[in-house]
Formats: C-alpha cells, structure tokens, sequence
C-alpha cells in the first residue's frame, strides 16, 4: 500500500514541477505542461493531503510535498487575494464578464427581464468592461445597451463579425477589431481618454480559443464510475480538444503581446482567456509587459469558473504596471456559468 502511494507521490510530484514550467514551455513543443497548469490546483489540494498523510505514518516522504508547496506558495496568490481595497483621487473599474449568449439573461416575462437587466447592471458597476459570448438576439441587446446607457455607459462596441463586445462610460476612439479568430473569439481595440487632462488609454478585449472540455470531463467520471469502456475513449478526446485548444491560445497569446508592445499608450486587457494563470498564455502576455489585477491586489477566491476541474480562473483584467491595482475581485452575478471579474486601477501615474 505504502509502495503504490509512493509511487503515486512520485507521479504527482512530476505534474506540479510541469505546473509550475508551464508559463515558459510552448503547447507547440510539450502541450502536456499546459494540460499540468490546468490541474494546479487539484494538485497543491493532493500535496496536502499526502504531506498530512506521510506524516501520520511517520514517514520522511512528506519532504517532497512539503518542498513543492514551499516551490509554489506564491502561486497560490493567483487563486486566494489576500488583498485590501485602497483609495486614489484618480481611478478606473474595469471588468469582464462572458454572458453565455444571454441565456440567463433573457426572461419571456416582461418585469422578471427588466429585474434581471437591474441586476446585472448592479452588479457591474464599472466604467469599461467587455463581453465575451455577448447575446445575439437583437432583443437581449437591445435591452442591454439601454439598460447600461441609463447609468451612463453609453458607448459601445459590437462587431459583427464576433461576439465579443466592448462597453464604456467614456468615448472610443478608433474602435476596430484586430482579429476574428472565429465567430466567437476575437481581439477588440480601443482608446479611451477618461480623464480631462486627455490622457489615453488603450483597451484590449480578447476572447481566446475554448478548450471544449467541459462535457468530455463530465462524461469521463460518469463513465469511470460505472466502468465503461468509453472513458478511455473520452480521456482521448478530453487531451486532443485540450491540445488543440491550447496550441490556438498559442498563437492568439502571442498576437496580444504583439500589439501591446508596439502600443504607444499604456494598455489594460480584459478578457476570457480561457487559460489558467500558470498557463504558457498567461505567461506569454506577462512577458509582454502587463500584470494581474488579481495577483496584485485581489480580495477572496479568484475562481471565475466553477465547472467540473475545481479551481479555474480563466477570466482576468490585466494592466500596464504603473497602475495601481486599488481593488480587484471575482463576482458571481448568477448570469452565467462564468463569474465576473473587475479591478478598479489608479490613474495617479499619468
């Protein structure tokens, strides 16, 4: 018992180091770290509980863990914001939220559709925030532009060719779409200048490749509990839509990075990344410049999606570094399986 538990404390061990080597290995060279950067979480939770479980036999196997966890603490920032809101004469919320196409949104009763629209535009508060899956119908639209123009956010972003959206309090200027990776996911640009003294800002919206994973996951344990077969099957799929999808976010990563450093203006992205933060995506558009509002300074559980693999944060609000991150927090607006993530950035510096 003792043996096949170590050996699978060995096999552990070896997923959290390619974790933790995610963000600087390329999908297109070893997609299997990236596959790792997705489980972080899980794995740190079975670190624990294996150092817990070595030493209540009073064995020294507790090291490894105990080694890997010390490694990897100040990641776990990326998922628990240990963060204080702080307070600035100049600042900007910003946010993103993916709206499921409105699914949640929309209600055939009249009153119930109009609570739903003062619920959401309470909820999100903010000056600048996009939508990814952003509803097609002109109803829900329609409907979702009035109910954000009567609290003043009045300028927005629809491209046709996508369904991803930017909305603001303050005029855009020179409002395009970079690219349309399909019809779903796609990079917007725009500037902005929310302050009197003309300083612009450039706002980048992405919505990067899916994974298409989710439904797989959720057949692959119903069907491992009752012993199919097909779950052998469905793990194959699980790993060749992951590897696709991260190879996609690859290239799409590397165009955001890109445009951000032959950008002139300081830049804030929002976005669906649908990437973990130890992800090479991530780590990609680090390294291009800009930082994570909710490693800097966010408050409680930075999970943005509760789906079938505990832990994700896929959805991110990241700026240029002489911002001040005042306040960066994930909520549950209840119209979505996502959840909402906004940060609140200090103009002081400009």
């Amino acid at each position: 018992m003792n043996r096949l538990l170590w050996w699978s404390h060995i096999g552990i061990a070896v997923l959290t180091v390619a974790a933790y080597l995610s963000p600087y290995i390329s999908p297109e060279t070893l997609w299997p770290f990236s596959f790792a950067a997705l489980l972080f979480p899980t794995l740190m939770l079975l670190n624990v509980l294996l150092a817990g479980w070595w030493v209540f036999k009073g064995q020294r196997y507790w090291i490894l863990s105990l080694l890997l966890l010390v490694f990897g603490f100040g990641n776990l920032r990326e998922l628990i914001g240990t963060g204080s809101e702080k307070q600035a004469a100049r600042s900007i919320s910003v946010g993103v939220y993916n709206l499921l196409g409105g699914k949640y949104l929309y209600d055939k009763d009249k009153s119930a559709f109009r609570q739903n629209m003062a619920s959401f535009r309470s909820c999100l508060d903010v000056d600048v925030f996009a939508t990814a899956e952003t509803p097609a119908y002109n109803v829900v639209r329609k409907a979702l532009t009035a109910s954000l123009d009567s609290v003043g956010v009045k300028y927005h972003y629809f491209p046709s060719e996508s369904a991803t959206a930017l909305h603001s309090r303050y005029a855009l200027i020179n409002p395009r779409l970079v690219e349309a990776f399909n019809k779903t996911h796609a990079l917007l640009a725009a500037e902005i200048a929310p302050v009197k003294s003309g300083d612009t800002l450039t706002v980048l919206v992405a919505h990067l490749a899916s994974n298409h994973v989710r439904l797989d996951a959720t057949r692959v344990i119903k069907d491992a509990a009752k012993a199919r077969k097909r779950a052998y099957w469905t793990i194959r799929d699980v790993a060749i839509n992951y590897r696709r999808g991260a190879r996609n976010r690859t290239s799409q990563a590397e165009l955001i990075a890109a445009v951000i450093e032959s950008n002139p203006y300081p830049v804030i992205l929002m976005g669906d990344l649908n990437d973990t933060p130890l992800s090479y995506t991530l780590g990609t558009i680090r390294r291009a410049g800009l930082v994570d509002a909710f490693r800097q300074n966010g408050q409680g559980l930075g999970i943005t999606y509760p789906g079938t693999i505990p832990g994700l944060r896929i959805d991110y609000v990241l700026a240029d570094p002489s911002f001040t991150v005042l306040a960066a927090d994930v909520l549950d607006c209840g119209f979505s399986d996502h959840n909402a993530t906004t940060a609140k950035l200090s103009l002081a510096e400009f």
